[in-house]
């Protein structure tokens, strides 16, 4: 028997809130830009809440990971998270603080390659926008 949730699913425009749309910029490690080297922190992030009624929200904070206070209150009370290869985003919301279990995150990136199957797009942000 197939699940419901192959046979019905739900529209990712279905959102009861609100959703944010999520960026960071950070420092680098070329060895090991993820977040999770103790080296790599995060400099900028930028963010946006679309709500339902069509209102947008921009916000942005230059800080580290610990200073990240707002986003990480403004990332529990949407629906869910966009990012752009959104491993990347998810793992320093975790260095911020977020536990990610609470959070539900799409990644555009993985949307591209279910989208395109096994042709050779390129899925790189400017091109996914």
């Amino acid at each position: 028997m197939i699940p419901a949730f192959v046979t019905t699913p739900q529209i990712y425009t279905d959102y009861k809130n609100a959703y944010l749309v999520l960026d960071f910029e950070t420092t680098r490690d070329e060895y090991n830009p993820a977040a999770t080297s103790p080296i790599t922190d995060v400099v900028l992030a930028c963010w946006s809440i679309h709500y339902k009624d069509g209102t947008v929200v921009r916000n942005h904070f230059f800080g580290t990971a610990l200073e990240q206070t707002q986003l990480l209150d403004d990332c529990l009370t949407v629906d869910f998270i966009v990012a752009h290869n959104a491993k990347f985003e998810a793992g320093y919301l975790k260095k911020c603080g977020l536990d990610l279990r609470k959070v539900l995150i799409y990644c555009t990136m993985l949307g591209e390659w279910v989208r395109y199957g096994n042709l050779k797009v390129d899925k790189s942000l400017n091109a996914t926008a």
